[in-house]
């Protein structure tokens, strides 16, 4: 988890780095389960894993538009 998190800075690719992102947080959800935690789990899953990379993901596509 921690990997993922720190190749999500690390990289040059905004894509690449968005999905890293969203790796790490479905790890840590799963982790968050595991320890007991499901509606937490559940909470980190559909937030950060889910609807911020969408706002990550549809930023990018708008920056793409308006430089061409």
């Amino acid at each position: 988890m921690i990997g993922l998190f720190i190749l999500s800075i690390e990289l040059r690719s905004l894509l690449k780095g968005i999905l890293s992102f969203a790796g790490g947080n479905a790890v840590l959800s799963a982790i968050l389960y595991l320890l007991g935690a499901p509606y937490l789990a559940v909470f980190q899953l559909l937030v950060y894993a889910g609807a911020v990379t969408i706002l990550f993901l549809v930023t990018i596509h708008a920056g793409e538009e308006r430089e061409g």
